[in-house]
């Protein structure tokens, strides 16, 4: 019997361009483009485009959503909590939200008084991650808001818009470079894509596989 396997909105694209795939968690995703290697240096000097949407993603909404998750940080920043003793990222969206992304399944615990929502957004949602020193010269032609260190520093989120879809930016950084996860509707996946890579065509970007960025997680 055929495995049920989870894919982005940009598989076949992946495809095409050369992907090495590879089955994760229940996810068939990008393990790199045939030269590891050379992805890793490319991350390390230039930038990268990699598909990151092999995540569980888990929209929290409650007016009292401190007192439901303490753990949740100020708004606008990112924290990592635990999950059953797994590491997962929580984004304070508002002051009545929080977005927690994981590669495993989520389980928040009961809302107080039944106060509050929980809406699983795994399968909404595309994640493109730009990352590498010169990450800053793609989302300048991407982007109106500003993402240089000073307004945008590592674990730091913002819900913006970029290439005109509605976008959150999470910046959370490894291996010594800035990486920026970019969170769109799956139903605009490509087109953020075709549009993120024709932004950083005089930067040189490269796409790399999600082993690039694995080791610094």
């Amino acid at each position: 019997m055929q495995t049920v396997l989870r894919r982005s909105a940009l598989h076949h694209r992946l495809i095409a361009a050369g992907a090495r795939m590879r089955v994760a968690r229940g996810w068939e995703q990008a393990e790199s483009f045939g030269d590891g290697e050379a992805e890793a240096r490319d991350l390390r000097g230039g930038v990268v485009l990699a598909d990151l949407s092999a995540q569980h993603l888990v929209l929290a909404q409650a007016h009292e959503l401190t007192a439901w998750l303490p753990a949740a940080p100020e708004v606008g920043t990112v924290a990592l909590v635990s999950n059953s003793g797994s590491p997962v990222r929580c984004c304070r969206l508002t002051n009545d939200s929080a977005l927690f992304t994981s590669a495993v399944p989520l389980e928040l615990p009961p809302a107080p008084g039944a106060c509050g929502h929980v809406t699983d957004l795994t399968s909404g949602r595309t994640i493109i991650a730009v990352a590498g020193p010169r990450s800053l010269d793609l989302l300048r032609a991407a982007t109106r808001v500003d993402v240089r260190e000073r307004a945008l520093p590592d674990r730091r989120c913002v819900q913006t818009s970029v290439a005109r879809v509605p976008a959150l930016i999470v910046r959370f950084d490894r291996l010594g470079v800035p990486v920026y996860e970019i969170m769109v509707p799956r139903d605009y996946g490509e087109y953020a894509w075709e549009a993120l890579f024709d932004a950083g065509v005089p930067t040189a970007v490269r796409l790399a596989g999600a082993a690039a960025l694995e080791r610094g997680d």
